[in-house]
């Protein structure tokens, strides 16, 4: 309902619950064309079906407790997320045909499954030692320095947006459209 808005910013936290996988996937396919037409779209999603997860650009996974596993890039049917994780020695390797994200989860101990034997790593610290982690740092830095050179210091005279006057005309304008709608009202 909220894409019909148009809005520049999406935020959605698992918009797929309670969907069966046909309309899930319609779902997800109105999201990546708001996301496709240049605007910003967040979402949580839980136990992602593998053409959902791969609609997905980037990944931001976390640990119980908040701790970052993986910030970066998913890549082209995964493989950027995959080649990250095995790289780590200890990690079993993705079946064929396997859903990453199930993988992912299984492989990093984000998961109750026993499909994989879990790596004996502590994936948030790896991540913090990362290559990756170097990389998002220099282009957060970039992005703030680009923001600070481009935009100009917001100044807030008053802690209104408007004046006292124009703020009650406003409301009476308001409440006699609404008694002039509602006779039975009055």
């Amino acid at each position: 309902v909220e894409l019909v808005g148009n809005p520049s910013v999406l935020f959605m936290d698992e918009p797929t619950s309670g969907l069966d996988a046909r309309a899930a996937a319609g779902v997800m396919r109105a999201v990546r064309n708001g996301a496709n037409s240049n605007r910003t779209v967040t979402v949580t999603i839980h136990q992602p079906s593998t053409e959902i997860f791969e609609a997905f650009d980037m990944l931001v996974l976390l640990q119980r407790g908040g701790r970052l596993t993986y910030f970066g890039p998913l890549g082209e049917h995964s493989q950027d997320l995959i080649s990250y994780l095995e790289g780590y020695n200890g990690v079993t390797p993705i079946k064929p045909g396997y859903n990453p994200a199930t993988w992912m989860l299984e492989v990093t101990g984000g998961s109750m499954a026993t499909s994989f034997k879990p790596a004996d790593l502590d994936f948030p610290d790896e991540y913090l030692n990362s290559e990756l982690r170097i990389k998002n740092l220099a282009l957060g830095d970039e992005i703030v320095s680009k923001t600070k050179e481009s935009s100009a210091v917001l100044e807030i005279e008053s802690m209104y947006a408007t004046s006292a006057r124009t703020q009650a005309k406003m409301l009476m304008q308001k409440y006699v459209a609404y008694y002039w709608r509602a006779p039975h009202y009055n």
